[in-house]
């Protein structure tokens, strides 16, 4: 099974990827406790890209600090850059839902 579920809110303003495509950056943060039992805060990062024209619909209002919901799967990216191989998990968003207003 491959399913991701994050809310959280845009690191940056959304952009555009080739002609329907739409790269994100959502942040979001936990509570933990670490080995000495301190509450202690995390940050998550994820990449996010979306497609097809719902997106490109929203995309106005995908800016930075704005709350969102996205549902999708996990998916590798690789590609060469000056002669080395790179590759990263990003989420391949089936859903955004926009929530609450930008944080100011």
């Amino acid at each position: 099974m491959n399913s991701v579920n994050l809310i959280g809110r845009l690191v940056r303003d959304a952009e555009t990827w080739g002609e329907k495509g739409v790269k994100l950056s959502l942040a979001f943060s936990s509570r933990e406790k670490d080995k000495t039992g301190a509450w202690v805060d995390r940050s998550h990062f994820f990449d996010i890209s979306a497609w097809g024209d719902y997106t490109r619909k929203i995309l106005q209002y995908l800016t930075k600090g704005k709350q969102i919901a996205v549902s999708g799967k996990l998916e590798m990216q690789t590609w060469e850059k000056d002669g080395s191989k790179h590759s990263k998990i990003v989420v391949r968003a089936d859903d955004i839902t926009l929530l609450g207003s930008s944080e100011k």
